[in-house]
């Protein structure tokens, strides 16, 4: 299996995954702050106060009229119900993230999983009909070179079944794009530009392919894979058409 194709992308990309990790964190970090409040509590408080005539045209300090006061107090854990069920609560809601994380995590890997299973079956699919297309036209090759030996309804019949084969061979190439796609998404790598046209991503090429009937069209290939035409040159209209 190469990179592209790798599950574990969904946990870099995906960003409801990434959301997710970053509430297992903000609970995670609550935890302590909650376990503090059941510490003893030692506050040290001070103050100076100096008093002045605003009547004189300087300000002169009299240290007999300062007052100077300091305090310490100490509170004991003695009575911290309260506290503790505020921590016990952080801690289950941590629980409850970390499961809904990878509960999370497990239904997005399930899913990628699926996708390329999907990719594999319809590149299978694809391959059964090309298979096809090629028997179909060895058929009429056969046919057309000894026509004596077969007969209207034969030459009929490879017909159909070649047209049938194209066909097919069309929804299973269809199949694979939307395969493709489909795990893109899941994998969290789908990036459509403001133009409507796919972000091409790293490994993936822009070429063009040539159906065998119709105009050409533009799509973006990975190595192996054939992703979603861009923009298909039968929609344009041709010149002379349209109002």
């Amino acid at each position: 299996m190469s990179n592209s194709m790798n599950p574990a992308l969904c946990h870099a990309y995906r960003l409801d995954l990434q959301t997710q990790r970053n509430v297992v964190d903000d609970a995670r970090r609550g935890v302590p702050i909650a376990r503090n409040d059941l510490l003893p509590d030692l506050n040290v408080t001070g103050s100076v106060t100096v008093p002045t005539d605003d009547n004189r045209s300087w300000y002169r300090i009299e240290p007999e009229e300062t007052v100077v006061r300091a305090g310490v107090s100490l509170g004991l854990p003695l009575n911290r119900e309260i506290e503790r069920l505020t921590l016990r609560q952080s801690q289950i809601q941590l629980e409850r993230t970390e499961r809904d994380f990878d509960d999370l995590r497990d239904t997005i890997t399930v899913n990628v999983r699926g996708a390329v299973r999907a990719i594999d079956r319809a590149r299978y699919q694809l391959e059964i009909q090309e298979r096809n297309i090629r028997i179909g036209e060895d058929r009429i090759e056969s046919i057309a070179a000894a026509p004596d030996r077969a007969t209207a309804r034969d030459a009929s019949e490879a017909a159909d079944d070649l047209l049938e084969a194209k066909d097919s061979r069309d929804e299973a190439l269809r199949d694979l794009q939307l395969a493709i796609l489909a795990y893109l998404q899941q994998t969290g790598q789908l990036r459509v530009r403001l133009n409507g046209q796919l972000e091409p991503l790293s490994g993936m090429q822009f070429t063009m392919i040539a159906p065998p009937e119709g105009p050409r069209r533009d799509v973006y290939v990975i190595p192996w894979l054939l992703i979603l035409p861009r923009a298909p040159a039968i929609l344009e209209p041709r010149p002379g058409e349209g109002g």
